[in-house]
Order: structure tokens, then C-alpha cells, then sequence
């Protein structure tokens, strides 16, 4: 059943869910992502769960509450090795209700985690779980390794971001079950990424599971940005047993070079080609060479590639696989089965255009995918007023519809392709204007910058996005924009605001709980209206004032503005 298990309990719930999409939009991973508080009980009486949504929408179908049954779960765990009734045997407690759950939803589109600790809240032991859309996670790359007992395992990156989130989540929890502290698990989205992508990398350069060497991600970005006499490093470096009878060593190395000699490493690397590379095993350089044949891909789960394609950039490959790629030490899941003109482009046109042909576009947009320097493929609803406004800085065609032969030679020149929403080209050569408005990344180039500044050009008049803009950076990345935002819940936004205003109420106010509060505020700043923006800014204001000592008083300037794209529908009333 579904009962409340403390009071704001469905607060930690939203840090949670929102800490993990951190976690895993920065992972590269765009699936569905749901989390739940699940209390298992510490004396007779029934299991409760808190499901996603609201306490106001405590029928919501996605409740995975109903079909549990404590019977079953107490069951698994004395199949996994029995139980305690003085000393709970969390770590058992957690695969019992995590084998439970995926049982009893099979073939609902799910797959559900738990956290491999619980938290005493009152009388029930609580875990935090997050379900994942199983279509998605299936289709993130996924690592196989065939263990010394014969069997096979798999691990993906995906999977260790959620794992890492958990356990993070279990700390917060047990530490201050209230969840304010839990905002941090979006605040540190890049530090819970590199250890799970530690995690992940160590698995797949050890496969015999002995040498758990969690700083193997660093060492590898180490080599990948120590140049050679002024070259930038390219090559590769295959996990293989020397004993394997599909590996084909040209050179053996006496004694091995350890991966931690890095210079060596590096010089070695001059003498690979994309038919030879560097072998390793166990943390060791053993030789130079490569694999039999293609049929030894399938005849070894061992036999995984690191590629350095350049600077500070490496790849990690089994087989035809792109499992992971990493650059100047952020770690990104490999090469997805959906590509975000697939997944992204449908949801802003649904947002921005309705009524648009989707599927024209899209084949548009794949047909500007190939490229060899970048490109940009702009999206206007009134394209043939934009391509006069944006004269003498494009030249206007008739318009017309293109093939995709013609997309593509079309990318070859500077400046984008503005098309309507039916996909007729009304300019080429388009360079795009715009003010800067407090957004972009001055780590990226222009192509990706400009169009950021053109989106903010409407959103400071006052005005929704009047494009859509689909960037293909000459580092292989896809971006569209504006992302559509994510729902979030009302009662959370309302919890933050009302938070912020009891810090102004009270003498002495919690400074920690404050700043986390303030921090959770800027995160859902775009959810904010222009009521909420008022209060958040009369109490900033108020505790400004009030904390004239407080070192940290900066961050209680911030201005809260409405956003002009946000409205109610941006909710789960």
C-alpha cells in the first residue's frame, strides 16, 4: 500500500530523481527515470511504498506499491542466505526487494534499482529505488565479461551511474532523512559520473576481476594527453590473455611495461597502426600486434579496445562496440541506438511547432549528420520572413525541398539551412544573430554558441523560441535546441519556496540547510513563476540583510525572473 513515510518524505523522493537525470543526461543517457521511497517494516506490519508523483497523487498508475508482498521478499532473502531480525541483512534486504519488484512488473517497460543500504525512518527500514525505462536501458552499450566460474556478466555505464547514485542516496539518506542534503547529488552530478565511469573502466581493462584499479580512467587520460615530440597520441591498446589463441602478438615486450609507466607507454604507441596496436593484460604491456581473425570477436568477451583518437580523448570499444568515450576527463556512454535527432528533435518540435512534419525534418537533419567539418540545420515556423531578416548574412533560395544528397553537400559551406516546418529550404550560407543573454558555454565554439544567443534573442523580447536548431560539432556531437524542459512536481517547487521564506522567520537560521536550500532553488529556477520569483526574492532580500556576517552572503543576491517558456503544463498537478 501507499502510505506517507514521514512528512515531505516525497521531497528526498524529487532530490533523488532529480540527482539521478543529472547524473545521467551528463552520462550521455536520456531514458526515463522515476524514483520511489520503499519502507520494508521493522515490526508486524504491512509494506509501504511512496510512489512517484505528488502525495496528492497517490492513484497514479506508475505506483509500484500494489503488487509487492513482504512474504515473498522475506522468502528471496532467506533464499540469498537468511536474515536477521536484531542486525538487518541490508545488502540481502535490497537484492530480495530489488528481485521482487522486476518480477511482479515484468513487461511493464521498467527495470527498478535499489539501494544496497536502508535508512531507519520510524518503524520502517527505507530504501531509495529508481526504475529506469527498460527499452533505453537496453540500449545503452553494454560490457560482457565471462568470469572464471564460466559465467557471463554485464555492466554498463548507465548502470553504474545509477548504482553510485543509490548508494550516495542511501548516505544522505541515513545522514538527514528530511532531504535537503540530498540536493548535492546534482550539485556533484561530475564527481558521481567519474567515479562511475572508474567503476566501469576498471571491470573492462581487468577482466579476470582481480585488480580493481579505480583510477585506470585517469591513467588512460593521462596517456591520451602526453604528446610526443609535439604529436598528439593515436592508437590502441587491446585487453587480451597472452595465452589466448586469437591474439596474435607480432612483438612480445621482456619483461611487460606497466600501464602506470606512462612516457613508455605513450612511446610505444608511436610504433601502433589501425591493424596493430599495443597489448595488455593485466594491467601490463605484453607486446605488439593484434587479433587472428574476426571471428575471435565472438570466440572472447576479453577482448577489449582502448582507442586515443587525439588529445585528451579516448575510446573504449568490445568488438563493434563504443562502450564509453572520454574527453579531457568527462565520460560519456558510448554510441546509443536512438541519436538525439531521434529522441530530442520529435519532443521540441511537439513543443515549439505542433503540427510540423516530424518526419520530414527528421530526415532532414540525418542527411546534415553527414558532414565532414560540422554543420547546423535551423528550424524556423516562419522561415520565409527569417530569411529576409537575416539578409545580407544568407542567401535566400526559392523554396524548395531537398534530397538528402543535397543536404549534405549544402553543409560543406559555412552557415546553416533554414527550413519551414515542412521542410522547404528557404536560405543556405545563413550566419545566425543574436544578443548575449547569460546562457551558452564559452567552452564551445560559435556554431554552437551563436544559435544560443539567436534562441535568447526571443526569450529577452519577451517571446517563446521561434526556432529550432539542430548543431553538429566537428568532435561528433549532436545538439538540439531549446531542450524541452522536464515536468517536475508543484507541491516541490512549493516546499522550496516555503523553505527559503522559514529561514526568514526564524533567529537564528540553519546556515547549511540554507545554502543547500538556495542551491535547490537555483537548479528549478526555470519552474519558478512569477509569484514564486516574487517571495524567493523579498526572502533573499530579508536574509541579506538579517546575515550581514555570513561570509557566504553572495549567493543570497540572486535575482529570480520568470521564465518566459514555463508554464502550469511544466507541472504534475
Amino acid at each position: 500500500m501507499s502510505i506517507q513515510l514521514w512528512e515531505k518524505d516525497w521531497a528526498f523522493r524529487q532530490l533523488l530523481e532529480t540527482g539521478a537525470r543529472s547524473a545521467l543526461d551528463a552520462a550521455g543517457f536520456a531514458g526515463r527515470v522515476n524514483a520511489y521511497l520503499v519502507g520494508l517494516p521493522a515490526a508486524d506490519q504491512d509494506i509501504a511504498a511512496v510512489e512517484r508523483g505528488a502525495p496528492s497523487n497517490r492513484d497514479d498508475p506508475k505506483d509500484i506499491a500494489g503488487r509487492l508482498r513482504l512474504d515473498v521478499i522475506e522468502a528471496i532473502v532467506e533464499d540469498l542466505g537468511g536474515s536477521e531480525s536484531d542486525d538487518r541483512a541490508d545488502y540481502r534486504y535490497s537484492l530480495a526487494l530489488e528481485q521482487h519488484l522486476n518480477h511482479v512488473h515484468t513487461g511493464q517497460g521498467w527495470h527498478y534499482f535499489v539501494a544496497p543500504q536502508s535508512a531507519r525512518i520510524a518503524d520502517r527500514y527505507v530504501y531509495g529505488v529508481l526504475g529506469v525505462g527498460a527499452d533505453e536501458l537496453h540500449s545503452a552499450p553494454i560490457h560482457y565479461r565471462v568470469g572464471s566460474d564460466g559465467t557471463s556478466h554485464e555492466m554498463t555505464l548507465v548502470k553504474c551511474v545509477i548504482q553510485h547514485v543509490l548508494e550516495q542516496s542511501a548516505l544522505y539518506l541515513a545522514a538527514d532523512y528530511r532531504g535537503y542534503s540530498a540536493s548535492a547529488l546534482s550539485a556533484r552530478k561530475f564527481e558521481m559520473l567519474r567515479t562511475a565511469a572508474a567503476r566501469f573502466v576498471a571491470v573492462a581493462i581487468d577482466p579476470t576481476g582481480f585488480k580493481y584499479e579505480r583510477d585506470g580512467d585517469i591513467l588512460l587520460s593521462r596517456i591520451s594527453a602526453l604528446p610526443y615530440e609535439g604529436r598528439e597520441g593515436q592508437g590502441s591498446i587491446t585487453i587480451a590473455d597472452p595465452e589466448d589463441p586469437f591474439v596474435a602478438p607480432r612483438i612480445r615486450i621482456d619483461p611487460p611495461v606497466p600501464v602506470t609507466d606512462l612516457h613508455a607507454i605513450r612511446k610505444l604507441m608511436e610504433a601502433t597502426s589501425p591493424s596493430i596496436g599495443l597489448l595488455m593484460h593485466q594491467q601490463r604491456i605484453f607486446g605488439l600486434g593484434g587479433l587472428r581473425s574476426e571471428e575471435s570477436k565472438a570466440a572472447s568477451a576479453e577482448h577489449t579496445t582502448i582507442k586515443f583518437t587525439g588529445r585528451g580523448t579516448w575510446q573504449l570499444w568490445q568488438d563493434d562496440r563504443m562502450l564509453l568515450r572520454v574527453k579531457d576527463g568527462l565520460a560519456e556512454q558510448g554510441s546509443l541506438a536512438d541519436s538525439p535527432i531521434d529522441t530530442d528533435l520529435p519532443e521540441v518540435i511537439d513543443w515549439l511547432m505542433p503540427g510540423a512534419d516530424t518526419a520530414e525534418l527528421q530526415r532532414l537533419a540525418r542527411a546534415a549528420a553527414k558532414n565532414d567539418h560540422g554543420a547546423m540545420l535551423v528550424i524556423a515556423a516562419d522561415a520565409e520572413q527569417e530569411a529576409r531578416r537575416l539578409m545580407p548574412q544568407a542567401w535566400r533560395t526559392e523554396p524548395a525541398v531537398l534530397d538528402s544528397e543535397l543536404t549534405a553537400q549544402l553543409t560543406a559551406m559555412d552557415g546553416a539551412i533554414l527550413v519551414d516546418m515542412t521542410g522547404r529550404c528557404h536560405a543556405i550560407g545563413v550566419i545566425l544573430d543574436g544578443v548575449a543573454a547569460g546562457e551558452g558555454d564559452a567552452g564551445r565554439g560559435s556554431r554552437y554558441n551563436n544559435p544560443v544567443r539567436y534562441l535568447g534573442t526571443a526569450q529577452a523580447n519577451g517571446r517563446l523560441p521561434c526556432a529550432i536548431t539542430v548543431i553538429y560539432s566537428t568532435d561528433g556531437t549532436v545538439n538540439v535546441l531549446p531542450k524541452r524542459p522536464r515536468k517536475v512536481d508543484r507541491e516541490f517547487v512549493d516546499h522550496l519556496v516555503q523553505r527559503l521564506r522559514h529561514h526568514t522567520e526564524v533567529k537564528h537560521p540553519d546556515l547549511y540547510d540554507l545554502g543547500v536550500t538556495v542551491k535547490s532553488l537555483i537548479d528549478h529556477r526555470f519552474y519558478l513563476l512569477a509569484d514564486d520569483c516574487d517571495k524567493v526574492n523579498r526572502a533573499l532580500a530579508t536574509l541579506h540583510e538579517s546575515l550581514s556576517d555570513w561570509p557566504e552572503r553572495r549567493i543570497l543576491t540572486a535575482d529570480f525572473r520568470p521564465d518566459i517558456r514555463m508554464n502550469s503544463s511544466k507541472f504534475y498537478l
